[in-house]
């Protein structure tokens, strides 16, 4: 399923099921442990937005903000040709001319979630 060994499970699961993703995961170790992944329903865009905002502060890493453009599409509140042009504008090749990159990223990101916030209040 996972395509891997079960020492790289964790790395795994922590990389390719996060929040960011759209993912909740809860684990319990020991006897009759478990891992549960759930995806997460959004019960309105404004408070999607408003999670998605609070995930980072002054800095993100370009997996990290690619992750989020890819939910936002996911949930329908930008268009695949938008997206695209988001993950040129927080990509590594654009940004990394900044010697702060992921502060200009955040920076960004948060611009772009607010104003999707405020399009969705009108």
């Amino acid at each position: 399923l996972f395509n891997c060994v079960p020492s790289q499970i964790n790395y795994v699961i922590n990389t390719r099921f996060t929040i960011q993703r759209g993912y909740a995961v809860e684990s319990k170790r020991g006897g009759g442990g478990y891992i549960r992944i759930e995806k997460v329903q959004v019960s309105s865009r404004h408070q999607f937005l408003k999670q998605v905002n609070q995930l980072f502060e002054n800095e993100i890493d370009e997996r990290d903000g690619h992750a989020i453009i890819y939910r936002l599409f996911e949930e329908k509140l930008i268009t695949k040709r938008e997206g695209n042009l988001l993950l040129t504008i927080l990509s590594k090749q654009i940004l990394s001319k900044s010697k702060d990159e992921s502060k200009v990223r955040a920076s960004i990101l948060h611009g772009v979630l607010e104003r999707l916030s405020y399009e969705e209040k009108e």
